[in-house]
């Protein structure tokens, strides 16, 4: 248990705890990856049905299922045609990429979502695991907002020892420690050449934020404004680009294939559309719905979740919402079901 007055965690006694902390079901496939301090002293106590906690744990539970079975699995068609035929117009494999990045982002995140809301409604409160990150200003802001549980483990356990040890080189030690962190976080993805090449390359972005001082710089998005700068827009497009086309290796299944993935994006030649692809109105319908997404979670950016929508005062609206987002869930899921992707992460 937790001590509070001495700030330590002693082994747990308990085998009830103990096991239920370590198949705590609700996380314990993908995350959020729950530190001792934060799950353990919670099932220490007693706990009562709080009914607000719980229909919270409603709402964010109805937010992730429409991201993972609205969003997630209608990105992945498009994002799969892509990938499984590299020899189509640039133009359809850009979009494929995109929409693998946006499919990576809800199934995750809609997982996540599921998770906490599922862990609401037993009483608990775990960690949260992602922070809008298609909204950061660089890649280490990205970092930070995405999936968070791990990011923090890999902080404290790889990093952060890494670092202390090579402290007297300066950024070229803080240059190293990021690698070796990046590096471990490529192979605990799987022991594939693409995650290395993945994880260096994610490194290689963090050199120059650390030489220009900037890696550590916190800055909230468009603070007390509705819309961000230009510059802040500016910053989240580069930004995301930069994650959308290094995911083409997170994708691919051998370094071959994602560098000719990447090759064939600059083949601009007709036709734009295979006879064997998707309608153009699939696409315009997908993009139009990840559009949705991405300005509900801007305008709720402050926000655990998306569906925290309860200062709307007219009772009817916020019903409206809650129902729109539960028969677009509901749609999908009914005309998918035969070919609904499961959850990435799963395999991890």
């Amino acid at each position: 248990m937790f001590d509070v007055k001495n700030g330590k965690f002693e082994p747990i006694t308990d085998w009830v705890v103990f096991f239920s902390y370590i198949s705590f079901f609700p996380s314990v496939v993908s995350g959020p990856i729950d530190r001792p301090k934060t799950l353990v002293p919670q099932l220490e106590k007693e706990r009562t049905f709080d009914y607000a906690q719980a229909a919270d744990g409603l709402r964010q539970i109805l937010w992730g299922l429409f991201k993972k079975v609205v969003i997630a699995d209608n990105c992945a068609m498009l994002a799969d045609f892509s990938f499984n035929n590299h020899n189509l117009h640039g133009i359809i494999l850009i979009f494929g990429a995109f929409f693998y990045a946006i499919q990576l982002y809800a199934d995750f995140s809609g997982y996540s979502d599921m998770a906490i809301g599922i862990a609401k409604l037993l009483g608990f409160n775990i960690t949260r695991n992602f922070n809008n990150p298609y909204f950061a200003q660089n890649i280490a802001d990205h970092w930070r907002r995405w999936h968070m549980s791990l990011t923090s483990w890999l902080t404290d356990y790889v990093f952060t020892p890494v670092s202390i040890e090579l402290r007297d080189y300066d950024k070229w030690g803080m240059i190293i420690a990021i690698m070796t962190t990046f590096l471990v976080s490529g192979f605990w993805h799987g022991a594939n050449w693409t995650f290395v090449v993945w994880g260096l390359l994610y490194g290689c972005y963090f050199i120059p934020l650390i030489l220009t001082g900037k890696m550590n710089k916190k800055k909230e998005i468009a603070a007390g404004k509705r819309l961000p700068s230009f510059t802040e827009f500016k910053n989240i497009l580069a930004t995301f680009l930069l994650v959308m086309f290094t995911d083409v290796l997170f994708r691919s299944e051998s370094l071959p294939l994602a560098f000719r993935y990447y090759r064939n994006i600059l083949n601009l030649r007709p036709p734009l559309f295979a006879a064997n692809a998707y309608p153009k109105w699939l696409y315009i319908m997908t993009l139009l719905l990840v559009v949705l997404m991405f300005c509900i979670e801007w305008i709720q950016r402050d926000k655990q979740h998306a569906l925290q929508i309860q200062n709307i005062r007219s009772l009817s609206l916020r019903w409206g919402i809650y129902l729109a987002v539960s028969f677009a869930a509901l749609y999908c899921i009914m005309t998918s079901m035969q070919q609904s992707s499961g959850f990435i992460y799963v395999k991890f």
